[in-house]
């Protein structure tokens, strides 16, 4: 059997591969690659092919990660070359993985994701959801990511209520203070999910240096609900519970019921909430990948 004939009896065998993890921080469900080796190995023994790996050019640099200390960003260009056993004829798949730590599985992160793509792609392996998720989505526009569309119109929404609330900017102010983060942007709608984020930490702190906006004031609903959206993610029963009160108490200095928190005292709570989040997902991840390492998951 050649290994084109291999690629299409696994093809036909392979049942779609359902979207069934959770990214807690970005809010969306993906396929990992232990998902997907559980399913191609059987098949990929009985079809007697096996892929062998090249990576044949590797980037890195580091990043600074929100609370201050260094990411390392590792991107792999990967070849795969799959051979048939019985004849052994072979076909490439060249593919591209990036990953991203706080130690030393950057590159296994990079060539997780690259496995995963390569065999996503040349086994065309569908997803187990009755649509695709482009057909009911709206045209991504100013780059947007499509996936990322949900997730980008809460955080435009929530960037507007914090000028609002907090410094009483109206949408064309709030547009010409994020141009100015952000040089060769032409508009508030390219902003990225992660960059809405970091718009909406730098309105916080805009709001404790302004002189003009009171600095005593308490938070209002919108603040408390995003407390309470990370609280929820990191196991929190409510944000009167002792444990929460406990966790804030250690973050301000104080014991202090939410209620009677300041604004500066909120932000100051959702940026370590938001650290801890990073943190949750990272260890996932981690656990994820930890065979790569010879490790229990």
């Amino acid at each position: 059997m050649s290994i084109s004939e291999a690629i299409i009896g696994i093809m036909t065998e392979l049942e779609p591969i359902a979207k069934t993890r959770d990214n807690p921080q970005q809010h969306y469900k993906f396929r990992g690659v232990d998902d997907v080796m559980r399913e191609l190995n059987p098949l990929l023994v009985k079809y007697k092919v096996f892929p062998v790996p090249a990576v044949v050019d590797m980037r890195r640099e580091e990043r600074a990660s929100k609370s201050g200390g260094v990411l390392f960003h590792t991107i792999l260009t990967v070849k795969y070359t799959f051979t048939s056993a019985e004849d052994g004829s072979s076909i490439c798949v060249t593919t591209v993985g990036e990953g991203m730590d706080s130690g030393d599985k950057s590159a296994n992160k990079a060539m997780s994701a690259a496995y995963k793509y390569a065999m996503l792609h040349l086994f065309c392996i569908p997803t187990a959801e009755a649509k695709d998720s482009e057909g009911d989505s709206p045209e991504p526009q100013y780059g947007a990511k499509s996936s990322d569309g949900e997730a980008r119109a809460k955080g435009m929404r929530t960037v507007h209520a914090q000028a609002k609330e907090l410094l009483g900017w109206d949408h064309d102010r709030l547009h010409n203070f994020c141009i100015s983060l952000f040089p060769g942007m032409q508009s508030m709608e390219e902003l990225s999910v992660d960059q809405l984020r970091d718009v909406y930490r730098r309105l916080g702190s805009q709001a404790n240096t302004d002189s003009s906006v009171p600095t005593d004031r308490t938070m209002g609903e919108q603040q408390k609900a995003e407390i309470w959206e990370r609280a929820k993610l990191l196991g929190y029963p409510s944000l009167s519970s002792a444990k929460f009160q406990k966790y804030s108490g250690e973050v301000l200095g104080k014991l202090i019921g939410v209620d009677q928190m300041t604004r500066a005292e909120g932000d100051t709570l959702i940026m370590a909430l938001d650290a801890e989040v990073d943190k949750q997902a990272a260890s996932q991840e981690d656990a994820d990948l930890a065979f790569y390492d010879g490790k229990e998951a």
